[in-house]
């Protein structure tokens, strides 16, 4: 047998490296294609996890928001069947009545009670109910004149008391205790003419005013209203309908 037959050639032996250099480089691409796919895979999983987190964060989140919105419903319906109880039942009172509770200013039937203690406007508004009225709602120039007269001339911004009136739930809209929408020829926002006449009330100054007060420019003038943080404790005015009792009956 001739030794050509059982050697290969010298050419054979570089196309067989070349053919090996080309499996390795051919493995090493695939083992780092393989590298890659399993780190988007980690990738994915982890965005998967998170997107699970997040989306158990959010039901979380709604069943709070949901229970939170139930409860409001339940304030605001109390607050509603109250009203018509503590609104209704007004008696002409005279002289020979006694119309109001001790402390209370009587006013075209109507009785009214600046307080001592400062709450927030929502604790406001349910130690007025307590007391059997509900935060003041004015209805007319006269009895803006009325209260600024007997219970807030004098006041100063600190001990400015809130009233009925609130926006909190749509911001701008601006809603009394018995969920009517205020009447604009019949409000008292104060002008801020001595102080920052380019940002009348209510100004909404950051992080959010949403509740009103009275007070601080009433001596001046009667458009003395502004708004202030809900949260941020302050006197109150409770207004109730007189329940007129003849003087002869009492003890």
């Amino acid at each position: 047998m001739c030794r050509e037959n059982i050697q290969a050639s010298p050419d054979q032996y570089i196309s067989d490296a070349s053919n090996m250099t080309s499996l390795h480089a051919e493995e090493a691409r695939f083992n780092q294609m393989k590298e890659n796919l399993t780190g988007k895979l980690h990738e994915l999983q982890d965005n998967y996890k998170r997107l699970q987190n997040e989306s158990h964060n959010i039901t979380v989140q709604k069943e709070l928001l949901s229970s939170g919105l139930q409860d409001c419903k339940a304030n605001l319906t109390r607050v509603k069947d109250l009203l018509p109880t503590i609104q209704g039942n007004q008696k002409e009172c005279n002289a020979d009545k006694k119309p109001c509770s001790p402390g209370w200013e009587f006013y075209n039937g109507s009785c009214y009670y600046y307080s001592k203690d400062k709450l927030t406007w929502e604790q406001s508004q349910y130690a007025c109910i307590r007391d059997g009225g509900h935060l003041v709602i004015i209805e007319s120039s006269q009895e803006q004149a009325f209260i600024i007269d007997k219970l807030v001339k004098v006041t100063d911004f600190d001990n400015s008391p809130w009233i009925g009136l609130t926006d909190e739930k749509q911001e701008g809209v601006w809603v009394w205790m018995d969920n009517t929408t205020l009447d604009d020829n019949i409000k008292f926002w104060d002008p801020n003419t001595e102080t920052i006449p380019s940002r009348p009330e209510p100004n909404d100054w950051t992080p959010g005013e949403d509740c009103a007060r009275i007070g601080q420019s009433c001596s001046r003038r009667i458009k003395c209203w502004f708004d202030f943080a809900c949260a941020e404790p302050s006197k109150r005015i409770c207004e109730s309908r007189a329940v007129c009792e003849s003087l002869a009956a009492t003890p």
